[in-house]
């Protein structure tokens, strides 16, 4: 084997300051300036010899990324490459397996110890002293963070073609799961972007277009959302994909290389001490502090510098960073100030691409260097985790969590998130009575707490509303419970002991032939039932819709839902139903004579059409929950339309338009056209911040509730909700709560909106806050006294149209189930 050596001038390169290495010239760099001397193996190519370029030279794009990750797993017999899905826009997500050949050939048995040391039940011993820790090592989940997978490209040429001691130990004693790109999609659109404004002179001032990137950003996915609050909700196929390979092999560590504002130096975990997740142990932040110093050496030998225990948190448990820490692994979040680009001034001097993928690299290849170090406690530190959390689980007052949902569809994918995160799933072969709720053995799901995820359990079912601080990085809850729309209880042993418990399994999509009916009767409480509602629309199939609740056949039907009669039944019916997940066993079917006509209405309005406004002011986040709700989960076409170009837009074309969170900037004109809109019929659907927009737009006046007497001793960020669950009173009787079991919603808040529910001129108040209706979460005193009794769900009669206000977000994250019902009756039964 030929081997060549990466020479530089260590002495300078090693101790010149930050300034001097800001100021790099993009073009005048080589890999040492990315990677230690070493000897590499020379049959096996650089990133220059297979792009064309040097790293960081160019953002590198998506398919260059992956095709030179296959490359090294062709050239390399330390490198294995896997397909672990597809996003929406059918990119590939690759997980490579780095390690040495030797650990290649018995990698099933290494993978099977690791099991082992995670399941608190294995009573064999399992031999730790030359078994490898597991790193998961991942990139760039925010897309136009791209300093990480441009890093990927050196870490892993490193990994591939490494020849030193230094690197044959890590491969050794360390198996790699190497993701060099968490976010496909974001990244390609932003390395597009980025890629055709860069010029040669590499023009440095911030307002320059290349480091001004327009709206929506690479950082999202296709559908706009953050993947990096997905962990736990695995609302998305990257998600899915990525969770699969950790608890398939519950690695001892997890990387997570991001960018932060270009102002920043560098940031690696622990973060905030006083915003850990209480249910994680202090041993894990003291073996992140002490994978730290690791971090804070190999920086300062570069004279980069850096800050730790500042700004960030672990507390969300849907964060890559934090997930792991629920689950015996330390997870470690890197922040890297951004270059927005290739070169740009910041108030720290010239930042340069080149600079921002080096620290990314270096701490890629510290993070090696702790894992060996620390290798024993690491492995000793997981298998004890599980152990202690599942002798904590035998103790617990709580033995069971129960869970009802009539819905198959919403109760399905609940459980099947579950499995996925390996939590088992139990249901009761009988029906039972508890707490004065009967839980039906079809209905029910019971998870019991005696298993090897006790921690994250406990996570997903509880509600926490006492923190040891009143600031957040992300959201302070996330209940699956609420989110779902389920009825729940906590179950002790002596619940527990007359139950016969069998496994209950996720069956998506069954089918199931029964005979043909002389009628068909959808449920509107039934997740998909918006998606059918559209289509019997569009095909103007003939359908009824019942104006009340009602009793069928002995049988309860919920206002809203739909008929369909025998004679008007479409060919493709069953298909429909099929293609819409709506199962056979949740469709009620009827003999003809069950029926009077008596609370029925033929459905007589128009088909629909929805816009979307999008652009510079609206919350892309939110912008993408509803086109995803629409599109993804309901097939209903969505047009998205740009605020720069409302004013050139024909709005008669639209029967309904959404204007999600935002701050809207409309000139007169446009307020003029959106008023006319809706004065001649159309229905407008205004979320959380966009309400505001509207008084500005004297379409609407709504009072902001008055602050409390006194103020409370916080600090700004106190005062902000970044996320928690709000309880609603609705009225039943109005038609945007059709479908709803009661009338108790709980809904997730971001943000402080509150509004009077009383002295509205021509406005109907339909939902308030509770008095006390703080369910989960953090919320000041200050928000909690303004939120009681306050309007939640507002509407107008605006001429011939209507405007209906939702003081939240029904669809947040793509994960609360129970706001969907709202946001359907919201189009389809506004009047």
């Amino acid at each position: 084997m030929k081997t060549f050596i990466i020479s530089s001038i260590i002495l300078l390169s090693i101790f010149i300051n930050f300034s001097a290495l800001a100021q790099i010239d993009p073009k005048d760099h080589g890999l040492d300036y990315f990677l230690p001397p070493t000897e590499y193996d020379d049959s096996i190519l650089t990133p220059k010899q297979f792009l064309g370029y040097q790293v960081a030279e160019w953002h590198v794009t998506h398919d260059q990324l992956i095709a030179y990750m296959r490359y090294l797993a062709e050239a390399s017999d330390r490198v294995t490459y896997s397909i672990i899905g597809l996003t929406y826009e059918k990119r590939k997500l690759i997980n490579l397996t780095i390690t040495s050949p030797e650990n290649q050939a018995r990698i099933n048995n290494i993978n099977e110890a690791h099991q082992n040391l995670a399941d608190p039940t294995y009573t064999a011993r399992i031999d730790t002293q030359n078994l490898p820790a597991v790193l998961y090592q991942g990139y760039s989940i925010h897309g136009d963070e791209s300093s990480g997978g441009n890093a990927a490209l050196a870490v892993a040429y490193y990994l591939a073609a490494g020849q030193s001691s230094f690197v044959k130990q890590i491969l050794n004693d360390l198996v790699i799961l190497f993701d060099p790109c968490y976010n496909p999609d974001g990244f390609q659109r932003y390395a597009s972007w980025v890629n055709s404004n860069q010029d040669k002179m590499h023009v440095t001032d911030p307002e320059d277009i290349s480091h001004n990137e327009p709206w929506p950003t690479g950082r999202t996915n296709h559908y706009w959302f953050d993947l990096n609050r997905d962990w736990l909700l695995l609302t998305h196929p990257e998600s899915r994909a990525r969770i699969e390979i950790f608890q398939n092999w519950n690695p001892n560590v997890l990387t997570d290389h991001h960018e932060m504002g270009k102002h920043a130096s560098f940031f690696f975990q622990p973060g905030v001490p006083s915003r850990t997740n209480p249910l994680t142990p202090q041993i894990n932040q003291d073996l992140t502090e002490r994978i730290g110093e690791y971090h804070a050496s190999a920086l300062d030998s570069i004279g980069s510098d850096y800050f730790t225990k500042e700004r960030f948190d672990d507390f969300y448990y849907g964060k890559g960073s934090t997930y792991p820490d629920g689950q015996g692994c330390v997870g470690i979040l890197f922040e890297q100030a951004t270059s927005e680009g290739i070169h740009q001034e910041t108030n720290n001097g010239l930042l340069s691409f080149p600079f921002a993928v080096r620290n990314q690299v270096v701490t890629s290849l510290s993070t090696y260097r702790a894992m060996l170090k620390l290798r024993p406690e690491l492995i000793k530190y997981k298998e004890e985790f599980f152990k202690e959390r599942y002798e904590e689980s035998k103790s617990d007052p709580v033995q069971a969590y129960i869970f009802d949902q009539p819905d198959k569809w919403k109760r399905d994918r609940f459980v099947d998130i579950l499995n996925r995160h390996k939590i088992e799933t139990k249901k009761s072969k009988e029906n039972y009575t508890y707490d004065g709720h009967e839980y039906t053995a079809e209905n029910s799901i019971i998870v019991p707490v005696q298993q090897k995820q006790y921690t994250l359990i406990k996570s997903i079912f509880e509600p926490l509303t006492t923190f040891k601080d009143s600031i957040f990085y992300d959201v302070s809850t996330w209940n699956f419970p609420m989110a779902f729309d389920g009825k729940f209880a906590r179950m002790a042993e002596e619940d527990m002991r007359p139950i016969k418990l069998t496994n209950y399994k996720a069956v998506i999509d069954q089918s199931k032939e029964i005979d043909s009916p002389s009628s068909w009767i959808v449920s509107w409480s039934h997740y998909m039932a918006p998606a059918l509602k559209y289509k019997l629309e569009q095909q103007g199939i003939p359908h009824s819709l019942a104006s009340n609740d009602m009793e069928v056949g002995g049988q309860m039907i919920p206002a809203g839902s739909i008929l369909l009669k025998d004679g008007d039944f479409p060919d493709n019916l069953h298909q429909m139903l099929d293609d819409l997940k709506i199962d056979r066993l949740d469709r009620q079917a009827f003999a003809s004579d069950n029926f009077i006509d008596e609370g029925w209405k033929v459905f007589q309005g128009t088909k629909k059409e929805i816009g979307i406004l999008v652009g510079d002011g609206v919350n892309s986040y939110e912008a993408g929950d509803t086109w995803f709700q629409l599109d993804q989960r309901w097939s209903i076409p969505t047009s998205r339309l740009e605020l720069e170009f409302l004013s050139k837009i024909d709005l008669s074309r639209y029967t309904t338009l959404i204007m999600p969170d935002g701050n809207y900037n409309l000139d007169e004109e446009e307020i003029s056209q959106l008023r006319k809109w809706v004065l001649n019929g159309g229905n407008l659907i205004a979320m959380r911040r966009a309400l505001n927009s509207l008084t500005k737009f004297e379409m609407v006046q709504l009072i902001e509730r008055e602050a409390m007497k006194g103020k409370e001793d916080l600090k700004g960020g106190g005062q902000v909700i970044g996320g928690s669950i709000f309880l609603s009173e609705v009225d039943m009787e109005d038609p945007l709560f059709y479908g709803y079991p009661d009338s108790e919603l709980a809904m997730f808040k971001k943000g402080t909106q509150w509004y009077q529910s009383n002295g509205l001129n021509e406005i109907e108040v339909v939902a308030k806050y509770t008095a006390d209706p703080l369910y989960s979460g953090y919320s000041s005193k200050e928000n909690l006294f303004k939120a009681g009794g306050s309007a939640s769900v507002m509407r107008k009669r605006y001429g011939n149209g209507t405007i209906i206000m939702l003081v939240d977000n029904p669809n947040f994250r793509g994960i609360w189930y129970g706001g969907a019902t709202l946001f359907a009756n919201s189009i389809f039964n506004n009047k």
